[in-house]
């Protein structure tokens, strides 16, 4: 095994898979899902943020049952369909915190963004939001 003597890109590229194996090890034992964030460093230490979930638990869907209200949505638009753009998205949650584009609609496997006001536009809905 190779010593690390200073923390630079082809180190942290030797110990993130490492880190990664032993969270999804830990994740495991405990039924859960660790996940490594980027990672910040200099000569002698680095940082990252770990994320940890429940298994099985759409955190999407988690934020919508919560905050959909305040983007002048409704409860039961998670999940439908809408078209845009010649294309069918499915409607898959909302990211609160954005600035913009804060709702998730997903197509064949990618998530993207998009405004809450064109998703109230696609669903007929002629409320305004505060």
């Amino acid at each position: 095994m190779e010593r690390i003597t200073r923390f630079d890109k082809p180190a942290l590229g030797l110990l993130r898979p490492e880190i990664d194996k032993s969270l999804a090890e830990l994740g495991e034992r405990f039924g859960i899902t660790l996940k490594i964030g980027n990672i910040r460093y200099d000569d002698d230490t680095f940082t990252s943020k770990i994320e940890a979930s429940v298994v099985g638990a759409d955190l999407k869907a988690n934020d919508w049952s919560r905050y959909f209200w305040r983007f002048g949505m409704e409860k039961d638009w998670l999940g439908r369909t809408i078209e845009y753009c010649g294309h069918d998205y499915k409607i898959v949650g909302l990211k609160p915190r954005a600035r913009k584009n804060q709702i998730l609609i997903e197509r064949e496997g990618r998530t993207y963004r998009i405004d809450a006001a064109l998703i109230r536009l696609k669903m007929g809905a002629e409320k305004e939001v505060a």
